[in-house]
C-alpha cells in the first residue's frame, strides 16, 4: 500500500518498488519457515492426540482447493481489510487507539476466511511438514493417513495459493486502498507543486489566493472573481508559460 503510493507520487522508481516487494516477501518467507521449524520441533502437531496437526492440515488443504479467480478475489478482500486497518491507524494518537481501530477489519478478514499470502507462508508449509514427516504413531492415533492430504505439496502451494493470493493482495492493498487514497489526497498538494514549477510571477501570486483543489478542476478565488480551471488547462498554461520564459 505505502510503496504503491510512493511510486504513484514519483518518490521511488518501479525497480525500487519491485525490489522492496521482493525483499519483504523473502524476509517473511524466512521468518515463517523459521517458526514452522520451531513449532515442528516443539511437537505442537501432537497436541490433543493429534487433533492440532489434523486441523492444521485440513485448513491448509482447504486453501489449496480455490480456483485461480477465487484465490485472487479472496486475496483482494483480505488485504483490503488489512490495509484499511493500517490506514485507519494514521488517524490515531495512541497505541491503544491503534489497537482498537485495527480489531474489526482484522477480525473480519480472519472470520471470513479471506486469504493472506504472508499468513499462508506459515500455515501451508506447516501442514506440508506435518504430512511429510509425521511419525506412524501420529497417523495411528488420529485415524487418518497421509493419502488424505495428498494435495499438500510445495508445487500446489505455490501455484494454487501463493501466486494468485499474492496478486490479489497487491490489488486489494496497493490499488483499492493505496491508490484510492492517493487520488483523493493528491490534489491538495497541487497548489504547492504549481507554485514551484510555474515561472510566472502573476500565476504564483494568483495561487496564493483562496483556492479549492479537487480531482478534476482547480477553483481560484481572487479579487472577488472566481476562476475555474481544469487539470488540462493548468497543464497547458504551465507549458505555454515555460515556453515564453525559455
Amino acid at each position: 500500500m505505502l510503496t504503491t503510493v510512493a511510486r504513484a507520487s514519483g518518490r521511488i522508481t518501479i525497480s525500487q518498488l519491485l525490489r522492496h516487494w521482493l525483499t519483504v516477501c523473502i524476509g517473511n518467507m524466512v521468518g515463517a519457515c523459521f517458526f514452522v521449524v520451531i513449532i515442528w520441533f516443539a511437537q505442537q502437531h501432537m497436541g490433543g492426540k493429534g487433533a492440532w496437526g489434523i486441523n492444521a492440515m485440513n485448513i491448509a488443504q482447504h486453501k489449496l482447493h480455490h480456483d485461480f479467480g477465487q484465490a485472487v478475489a479472496l486475496g483482494v478482500l483480505c488485504n483490503l481489510m488489512v490495509c484499511l486497518a493500517v490506514w485507519m491507524t494514521f488517524s490515531c494518537r495512541s497505541a491503544i487507539d491503534k489497537i482498537l481501530v485495527m480489531l474489526l477489519p482484522i477480525a473480519m478478514f480472519v472470520a471470513s476466511g479471506f486469504e493472506h499470502s504472508i499468513a499462508n507462508m506459515f500455515m501451508i508449509p506447516m501442514a506440508i511438514i506435518i504430512k511429510t514427516f509425521a511419525i506412524p504413531e501420529f497417523w495411528a492415533m488420529t485415524g487418518h493417513s497421509p493419502a488424505e492430504f495428498a494435495e499438500l505439496t510445495l508445487c500446489h502451494f505455490i501455484f494454487n495459493n501463493l501466486l494468485p493470493v499474492t496478486l490479489g493482495n497487491i490489488i486489494g492493498g496497493g490499488f483499492l486502498v493505496g491508490m484510492t487514497y492517493w487520488v483523493i489526497h493528491r490534489w491538495p498538494g497541487l497548489k504547492t507543486k504549481l507554485i514551484q514549477q510555474s515561472p510566472s510571477v502573476y500565476f504564483r501570486l494568483l495561487l496564493f489566493g483562496k483556492s479549492d483543489f479537487t480531482f478534476r478542476r482547480v477553483v481560484i478565488y481572487c479579487k472577488g472573481s472566481t476562476i475555474i480551471l481544469s487539470k488540462r488547462t493548468v497543464d497547458i498554461w504551465l507549458q505555454i508559460d515555460n515556453q515564453i520564459i525559455n
